[in-house]
């Protein structure tokens, strides 16, 4: 995410650009546009324009203090705005500038989740564990806690922290998640009064490849003008193909176009060894009869120099 100015320097003695400057964050990546945005002041008011389409939004409620979103992308403004300010957001234009390999060795690949939940053989309902995800992007402190969730009733439950001592209680929805010390865990089912559910450390996280599944979920994932990463790759890659074909035409066109224009020219300034040759020969015959004529002039002049001599 980049967000640059090119802002109206105000009329003073002293030219200087006014204290006014924009920021922008990610708020909802499943709402991220493939596109550059134009932010502009325009009568006092903030105009967005995508670029990649031309659609313009005016964020008549931006103002400093009062953030903005738009397709996912939040932004923030601070300062005086001045009348034909500019700034550009550019919220994945660098995506992949700064990616690099962080591990060199397979063993330092965390497949397996922090957490882990399980149910205790004694429950008499129902329950199942659907999920358990762990909230990001910062590390809750109580994360690996022992925690127990009991269930007082079909529909109710109370949580308590066996480390530190907290508890919460709220009310269970099948399928709806249940938050506690930077975790989410999903249950499916109905409990009985008295049933639990604990949720502890995943101690060595053997045979647990949770977190490698959710990145490979990833790929599959919307996240960039509502397709998914492998989408965009192939949308990628036949772009690429696309203007390498029109590449390749146009090569294709131009060389034909530019032996036309040289065989054109042969044919006006170049030379056409058989005609030079013909024209050899001819001026050839021509230079022997001349020398032919001269021969005989030569003849007929020296006889008469003989009869004028002997009269």
């Amino acid at each position: 995410m980049r967000a640059s100015s090119s802002e109206t320097p105000q009329s003073s003695s002293v030219a200087s650009l006014p204290a006014e400057t924009v920021t922008a964050s990610f708020s909802d990546t499943t709402q991220l546009q493939a596109s550059d945005y134009r932010l502009q002041v325009v009568g006092g008011n903030y105009v967005l324009t995508r670029l990649s389409d031309g659609q313009q939004t005016t964020l008549s409620s931006l103002s400093p203090g009062n953030p903005a979103t738009v397709d996912g992308v939040t932004i923030s403004v601070s300062g005086t705005p001045t009348n034909g300010d500019t700034f550009m957001i550019e919220p994945v234009h660098y995506g992949a500038n700064a990616l690099s390999v962080s591990i060199g060795q397979p063993q330092q690949i965390a497949a397996a989740s922090p957490v882990r939940a399980s149910i205790p053989s004694g429950n008499s309902g129902s329950l199942s564990v659907a999920s358990l995800s762990v909230a990001g992007p910062n590390r809750n402190a109580n994360l690996s806690d022992a925690v127990s969730v009991n269930f007082t009733g079909p529909t109710s439950y109370t949580i308590t922290d066996s480390t530190n001592g907290a508890s919460a209680s709220g009310t269970y929805t099948a399928g709806q998640p249940i938050s506690f010390n930077g975790w989410s865990l999903t249950l499916l089912g109905t409990p009985a009064t008295g049933d639990s559910v604990a949720v502890g450390a995943n101690s060595g996280g053997t045979g647990d490849n949770t977190n490698a599944l959710a990145l490979a979920q990833l790929q599959n994932s919307n996240l960039i003008d509502g397709g998914s990463l492998g989408s965009g790759y192939a949308s990628v890659v036949a772009q690429v193909g696309i203007m390498t074909a029109n590449a390749q035409a146009d090569q294709q066109n131009q060389q034909a176009i530019l032996q036309s224009a040289t065989n054109a020219q042969s044919a006006v300034s170049g030379v056409n060894l058989d005609e030079e040759a013909s024209k050899l020969m001819q001026y050839q015959q021509q230079y022997q009869a001349a020398a032919q004529v001269i021969a005989i002039a030569s003849t007929l002049f020296n006889q008469i120099l003989s009869i004028a001599s002997t009269a």
